[in-house]
């Protein structure tokens, strides 16, 4: 074997490990600031939407 293909088979090798635990990492990490979903609509919303919807 060349060494360049030695070379280039441990780059590939290690380039695989690291995206493979980023992945696994992104799964199985929360975010520490996660955005809210079912965060209560603030009344000045709440009234401007009920202005659009009587209009």
């Amino acid at each position: 074997m060349d060494i360049q293909l030695i070379i280039a088979l441990l780059l590939g090798l290690i380039a695989f490990i690291y995206i493979g635990k980023q992945m696994i990492k992104q799964f199985t990490q929360t975010e520490k600031d996660p955005k809210c979903d079912n965060c209560p609509v603030p009344d000045d919303i709440q009234e401007i939407g009920k202005k659009e919807k009587g209009s």
